[in-house]
């Protein structure tokens, strides 16, 4: 079934805007806090503790640190008296930053109605978290977890009364409640421990490890995902696929027996894509390529590199990157004849590298996406990866250009579940080592993945990148739906008309050449680094997506010569030789590990 654009989840109370409170100079935490609410689309007003609230509109919640909130009801702590009316009018209200302060003392008591309330410091490097599994509308796939973390910095925990102000753990540590919901004067509060929130337009130059921002991430993303769920919206589904590394299409690769993975893709759920080197596309077995055939729910193919040779997609010239994927492109259409197999326009990095000018190259390709686990450019290119572009759906930073993470099962299971939260697919990268012992550890994190609080659906990698899109309603109803690859599919499963802005960021409009939707011309516009489409949906309909560009690049007249042709099928037989033979003989792969470090 395609995706359907109707991706909320009802979740009380509804709210329209988020009222940031901060003091007359806002700190590094609140600018913090504002760039994550407007990561997540959530229209915001900006004030501070000494405007008049009383004129507010519309129904809000309100996103404060203690030190603010604390100065804004400081009548109330000393007096005891009842909320201001621009705080009762709130449905709920997001508090962070507590302290060993006597201040955020005072307000921890007055919101909890403990009179023995603690602010309890903790200094250790490490802890454990625990997430409830009572409250799984705003933990969703996370919960019931238990997540070792890095402490990056000193924080504090709620020490107190457990039964006062309807009290609800959300999360918590061995030392107290990190994160916690309780009723102060008939409105609803919900208060982070924590000191401090994670800046989202930080530089990233490697995967994002939930473990190692855990209170400066999570608890924050739980509540603005719930309290905000119109705006910031939770998927329907939460697409997964299983990426194979380098296997040629012959009956067995390393520890990968086709045969048997396909039977444990039937007993366990889960689909499988082989990310395929265009360089073997005649070497292939027909028994293996019918098995593609006949089960294209749980196995397909994406494109990997060319001759997969290194730093093949780091390389920084352009028109030596294009004629790469000509080559590429070349070779995965003779075999698409040769065995009447289709790989998915999907590109998948050699050793993960890739330079910035890689990104246009593969657009003006017509790949649809890529799919890396390096987030970052290789061989000292400059990175402009921020967290920001890790928690969104695709690295969009290099070409306009999608670049879909992926994770290795050493990750852990949080890091899936968090990416979840964020509406990310689960997408598993692997080689053939993974089915080691029958794929023995493959399989219990399948189970349990599909055991998780969430709507898991297995997907070939083509289908889950075709839908890959985000949605926000606005006032008049029009659904904006956000493209990151070059086609997408969505449908309509409602009873209504669908009225769509289709958005797509484009940093080469003079190369846009046509849109289509289900192989149709449309009309389109491109303007302020957006590609724009209308469309309408009736109830039952579905579109399929497809934007085409022109390839202006000049070509290469360069070709390999018949040294390097050597080199890349001695690399290749040589590759495989290793896969096949000495990594299934621990003591043949050792030894030859070890005589590869003496080498360097």
């Amino acid at each position: 079934m395609p995706e359907t654009v109707s991706a909320v989840v009802a979740c009380p109370p509804r709210v329209s805007s988020a009222l940031l409170l901060s003091l007359e100079q806002p700190t590094a935490a609140d600018r913090d806090l504002t760039r994550l609410v407007n990561f997540f689309d959530i229209p915001c007003q900006a004030v501070t503790t000494r405007e008049h609230m009383d004129q507010s509109q519309g129904q809000y919640a309100i996103v404060s640190s203690a030190d603010c909130l604390a100065d804004a009801i400081e009548g109330s702590l000393d007096f005891g008296r009842a909320l201001p009316p621009w705080i009762s009018k709130a449905s709920t209200v997001y508090v962070y930053g507590f302290q060993n302060s006597g201040r955020s003392t005072k307000l921890l008591r007055f919101l909890t109605g403990d009179p023995q309330a603690e602010v309890r410091p903790i200094n250790n490097q490490e802890a454990v978290m625990t997430v409830t599994a009572d409250y799984p509308d705003m933990c969703g796939p996370m919960s019931g977890m238990r997540v070792p973390v890095t402490l990056r910095a000193p924080g504090c925990v709620y020490a107190g009364s457990l039964g006062a102000g309807a009290f609800q753990s959300i999360i918590r540590a061995d030392e107290g409640e990190v994160f916690f919901g309780v009723t102060c004067a008939g409105v609803r509060f919900f208060l982070n421990m924590w000191g401090s929130t994670l800046d989202i337009d930080a530089l990233a130059a490697e995967y994002f490890d939930v473990k190692k921002f855990f209170c400066e991430a999570v608890p924050v993303t739980f509540y603005l995902k719930w309290a905000f769920r119109d705006a910031a919206l939770s998927r329907r589904e939460i697409n997964a696929c299983l990426i194979v590394d380098d296997p040629p299409l012959k009956r067995r690769y390393g520890f990968l027996d086709f045969r048997e993975a396909l039977d444990l893709m039937g007993r366990h759920n889960f689909a499988t894509t082989i990310a395929f080197i265009p360089w073997n596309w005649r070497r292939t077995d027909q028994r293996t390529v019918s098995m593609f055939q006949n089960n294209p729910e749980r196995l397909s193919l994406v494109v990997h590199g060319c001759d997969h040779t290194s730093g093949e997609f780091a390389e920084r010239s352009a028109v030596l990157l294009n004629r790469k994927l000509r080559t590429s492109t070349q070779r995965m259409e003779r075999f698409r004849r040769r065995a009447s197999l289709k790989a998915d326009r999907v590109m998948v990095f050699p050793q993960g590298q890739f330079s910035p000018e890689t990104g246009r190259a593969l657009k003006l390709n017509e790949f649809d996406a890529a799919v890396n686990t390096e987030v970052a450019p290789a061989q000292g290119a400059v990175n402009k990866t921020t967290i920001a572009d890790l928690w969104s759906l695709a690295i969009m930073r290099y070409g306009t250009f999608p670049i879909f993470t992926r994770r290795y099962l050493h990750h852990g299971i949080e890091n899936f579940a968090f990416d979840a939260l964020l509406g990310k697919p689960c997408l598993i990268a692997s080689h053939h080592d993974v089915f080691r012992n029958h794929a023995r550890d493959l399989v219990d994190m399948v189970a349990r993945l599909n055991s998780l609080k969430w709507n898991l659906v297995w997907r070939p990698l083509g289908e889950v990148i075709r839908r890959g899109f985000t949605v926000r309603p606005l006032d008049d109803g029009t659904r904006v739906v956000r493209m990151f690859a070059s086609s997408m599919m969505v449908e309509n499963t409602s009873a209504e008309v669908y009225n769509l802005l289709l958005l797509k960021e484009e940093g080469d409009p003079d190369c846009l050449e046509s849109v289509s939707v289900n192989e149709a011309p449309v009309a389109f516009n491109a303007e302020d680094g957006y590609l724009r489409v209308r469309l309408t949906l009736v109830p039952g309909d579905a579109a399929n997506v497809r934007v085409v560009y022109r390839n202006n690049f000049q070509e290469a007249a360069t070709r390999d010569s018949s040294g390097a042709k050597i080199k890349i099928a001695a690399k290749r037989y040589l590759s495989e030789f290793r896969d096949n033979y000495l990594s299934r003989n621990d003591f043949l792969y050792q030894s030859a590990t070890r005589v590869k470090r003496l080498m360097k």
